[in-house]
This record gives C-alpha cells, structure tokens and sequence, in this order.
C-alpha cells in the first residue's frame, strides 16, 4: 500500500508520495488537500490502494483516508477515513487532537453496497 502525505512546509503546503522524491508544492492547504485526495483516488483507479494523510502545521495528524482499489472495472474507488489516532511523536499542543478525537467518535453511516467481502 502506498501512502500520499498532505503537510505543511515553510510558505505552502506538499503533497508527497512515498518512493517518490519529487513533492508536489502549493500555495494554500486546501489546493494541496484537493490534489492529494485527487492523485490518492486516481491511484486506486490504477488498482493500488492509497492510505491518504492530511497534517495541520505543528506535525498533528488532522485526518487518515484508505482509499480502496475498486472491485470491478466500473466501480469508484472507495474513500474511508480511519479513526483519528493521536500521533505520539508530535503531541498536539494546540487542542486538535480533542477536536478531532469528538469528531471521529460521531458515528458515521456506511452504505451497505460500499461493503465488500470476501
């Protein structure tokens, strides 16, 4: 599985792939959030499942995406966010990590023809 980070660097944002040493580099967070989610769900086209990662400046991790290979030729990739795991190496120190805590406990709803099994 490979992995595309969305973080924050000094006067932007990169939206970097694991293996590749060739970061994609934005202006605003959410132009780096749009192509990162965009090149995770066209990876998974390409039958390679994508775990997506979106950091806040400081090094918190904000959100976790899988972004599953599609089943059949004409199904969509699926796009599932993982619950929000604190990440011990940065603590948060700027109350995000609660925030985001509350809104991963809410529940969710999942389609039943989203799952697949075996």
């Amino acid at each position: 599985m490979c992995t595309v980070v969305v973080e924050p660097v000094q006067g932007g944002w990169t939206v970097n792939v694991e293996g590749v040493d060739n970061p994609m580099v934005f202006r605003s967070g959410r132009a780096a959030e749009r192509a990162g989610r965009d090149l995770a769900l066209k990876m998974a086209h390409e039958s390679r499942s994508v775990r997506l990662e979106l950091r806040l400046r400081g090094g918190a991790v904000a959100a976790r995406f899988l972004v599953l290979a599609p089943t059949r030729d004409n199904d969509e990739p699926l796009l599932v966010e993982t619950p929000a795991i604190r990440d011990r190496e940065t603590p948060s120190t700027d109350g995000w990590s609660a925030e985001l805590a509350k809104e991963s406990a809410a529940p969710t709803s999942v389609c039943p023809a989203d799952i697949v099994t075996p």
